[in-house]
């Protein structure tokens, strides 16, 4: 029943980020930690299930632009660094949820706005390598780092489809490597072959279904699926 359980929260949201880019980490994370997982352990669940996703991804995707992947590279993965180390020694959790539903509701407001939607495209543009630096070190800490991701990838992107789930499938990429190798230095015994199990459900699931359902997507349905995700995630970790 565990392995079921594990399962098919996986297969879910393995869905959903085939799709959009995320999904197993901003809702696997909090999921699994509801029905009693530790943070460590969910860490070592979620992420080779979402580090296959992202590689057959950004296989299959063009690529995200070279400025967003130097920005992301020099300011982001530093920081994801720091905060996942720090995590990891402590073997706390931190909870910045209130902070980060806030966030990420605002920020999926502003898109039914105009007006607020060109200020916030333009404060993130500007200031893009504290945004990166401040999102690394968020995901380092969480594991929750997905929806202000998509947020940044789409406004670089100006919003084009392929080119925000590539960005979004190249930084979990990235981050989800870090945390992955740094959870395995440090504990090796949370490497167990369930987590082998899972990533074959998750590749899965993209090759049979998520491929073919982002392909059939359109642009518009698109940005306003990436909105919603975003808007719901930040009501269900103020809310939790």
């Amino acid at each position: 029943m565990d392995f079921t359980i594990l399962a098919f929260v996986v297969l879910i949201f393995s869905l959903i980020q085939s799709i959009f880019g995320l999904g197993l980490l901003v809702f696997g994370t909090p999921t699994l930690m509801i029905l009693g997982y530790s943070f460590q352990e969910t860490l070592s669940f979620v992420l080779p299930a979402s580090i296959v996703i992202s590689i057959l991804q950004i296989k299959d995707s063009r690529r995200a632009s070279k400025s967003f992947q130097k920005d992301f590279n020099i300011y982001c993965l530093p920081f994801v660094l720091i905060g996942v180390t720090s995590i990891i020694i402590s073997r706390e959790s931190f909870d910045l949820s209130l902070m980060i539903g806030a966030v990420l509701i605002f920020s999926s407001a502003v898109n039914y706005y105009k007006r607020l939607g060109t200020f916030l495209t333009q404060v993130i543009k500007k200031n893009r390598g504290f945004y990166l630096i401040l999102m690394g070190f968020i995901h380092g800490l969480t594991n929750m780092g997905g929806g202000l991701l998509a947020l940044f990838s789409s406004v670089i992107h100006d919003k084009d489809k392929e080119k925000t789930r590539s960005g979004v499938a190249y930084g979990y990429f990235l981050m989800g490597s870090i945390q992955y190798t740094l959870l395995l230095f440090f504990n090796p015994q949370l490497f167990k072959l369930k987590a082998l199990a899972l990533m074959i459900l998750s590749a899965t699931t993209y090759l049979l279904l998520g491929k073919k359902l982002f392909l059939d997507t359109k642009q518009k349905v698109f940005q306003n699926a990436i909105t919603g995700i975003t808007f719901a995630y930040g009501v269900v970790l103020i809310v939790k």
